[in-house]
């Protein structure tokens, strides 16, 4: 384990101890089952004898020297002299002398097997170090993802606690008419009004085919939560920074993106771009162009980035880049978000993850998509908390005008703390702009074959 060869931490005496406690007294394994693991113990044969503990009580069958010492034998036949005869599990008995100290010995178990893992991820750093594979920052968000992924494993675990702190401070944001601190708004109103915004260590997918706007809408969300003052970071994995800095200025800016691909912008709204720019340069947004990575080095990245500047909202584009190993597409894309819904949770902010459907939605009649669409696609509807597909009615209207058609649909498929339906939205592709459908200013939502009843069509 160590370059040394120096014998890592350990201590043998109270491995035993804890297991002669629980064959003193085999109710004591509900209190430190959940605390210590069976790789906690160095000793290969008390991980074997623990592992064997916890299989039978899973099992209701009675924890003794006879139990245990079969169990083990069963599995492990190459054991079986060591747990015959009776001595090993009276060495055990012996190694205890107080079964109520048992809190005692987990705590000195923990400790030492935190300081060998320590120890195992320090020779990791050091060696990738010396082989110089990775570029300076990479190395170092992969050397602080391993010390956090042991400080996270070994941190004390808290006693289970009743709802009182909770309730308290539910009451106290209802008293202030605010949302729980974490959630981020999107900026579009009736997306807000429906789902609260972004919600911390969450997973929201957000999906559509080929130019429904995804891009677009993952953007603004981005744009608005940096006007309101949150920390973004965007992961682009199929856009440049130029382009994602020139979607930027056209939304602002309000002008074709196309004039400003082309570098064609009209004198008149010269102004508006200089001052788009103005606008977009000091927002907390950071946005990384990069091709090729896992969800692990994501998760890297983004730790990084909040160590160092602090993150309120992570906004990856899109699913299909992420490249996580796997035995099947499908393989690969479970693992990519379950290690992207990991992700959520470990830097405890949201995650807004965007992803492009496959073709199977063009085979229906009904182009809508739905929940069905993702279960070809892997874990993504087990792993998100909430899933918005778009859906414009006049890309699939034929009409050669369609682009004037400012409809669009974000379908709440799938929303675990609200309401599933459809909400409203107006947009402008060609200027990278969505909005919440106003019908002072937008006149009545034209009727479309096949959308939900009711203006908003939510339901529980």
């Amino acid at each position: 384990m160590t370059s040394s060869n120096r014998t890592p931490p350990h201590d043998s005496t109270a491995e035993k101890a804890i297991l002669g406690a629980l064959l003193i007294k085999e109710d004591l394994l509900a209190v430190v089952g959940h605390r210590l693991m069976p790789e906690y113990f160095y000793e290969s044969r008390h991980r074997l004898a623990y592992t064997a503990m916890l299989e039978l009580a899973a099992t209701g069958v009675e924890i003794d020297p006879v139990t245990v010492g079969s169990s083990i034998q069963a599995a492990n036949p190459r054991f079986t002299e060591e747990f015959q005869g009776g001595k090993y599990f009276g060495d055990m008995i012996d190694a205890c002398c107080a079964p109520a100290n048992v809190d005692r010995y987990v705590e000195i178990v923990t400790n030492l097997a935190a300081c060998r893992a320590m120890i195992e991820v320090s020779c990791a750093i050091t060696a990738e170090g010396f082989e110089l594979s990775k570029p300076p920052a990479e190395y170092l968000a992969s050397a602080q993802s391993l010390v956090a992924e042991v400080s996270e494993r070994f941190a004390p675990v808290a006693p289970p606690r009743t709802l009182t702190q909770d309730i308290q401070q539910l009451l106290a944001e209802l008293e202030r008419n605010e949302l729980p601190k974490g959630v981020v708004p999107t900026g579009i109103a009736s997306v807000d009004r429906q789902s609260g915004g972004l919600w911390p260590g969450l997973l929201t997918v957000l999906a559509a085919r080929p130019s429904m706007g995804k891009s677009m809408t993952a953007l603004n969300i981005a744009a608005n939560a940096a006007m309101a003052g949150r920390k973004v970071m965007l992961i682009s994995l199929e856009d440049t920074r130029q382009f994602v800095a020139m979607r930027m200025v056209s939304r602002l800016a309000d002008i074709d993106l196309l004039n400003l691909v082309l570098r064609r912008v009209p004198k008149d709204a010269f102004r508006r771009v200089i001052d788009a720019g103005n606008i977009v340069s000091p927002l907390p947004l950071a946005v990384e162009e990069v091709r090729g990575l896992t969800s692990m080095q994501i998760l890297q990245m983004a730790a990084a980035h909040k160590n160092r500047n602090g993150l309120d909202l992570l906004v990856i584009d899109h699913l299909g880049h992420v490249r996580d190993e796997g035995e099947s597409d499908t393989a690969r894309v479970s693992h990519a978000v379950c290690g992207l819904s990991d992700a959520a949770a470990r830097l405890n902010v949201p995650v807004l993850l965007c992803h492009q459907l496959n073709r199977e939605v063009e085979k229906r009649s009904e182009k809508r998509p739905q929940l069905s669409d993702l279960r070809q696609s892997g874990e993504i509807e087990q792993e998100a908390r909430f899933v918005w597909f778009l859906y414009r009615p006049a890309y699939y209207s034929g009409s050669e005008n369609s682009e004037d058609d400012p409809r669009m649909e974000m379908i709440v498929a799938k929303a675990n703390h609200g309401k599933c339906g459809t909400i409203r939205l107006w947009c402008r592709c060609s200027r990278m702009f969505v909005r919440s459908w106003d019908e002072e200013t937008d006149g009545s939502w034209p009727s479309d074959e096949g959308e939900g009843k009711g203006k908003e069509g939510f339901k529980w």
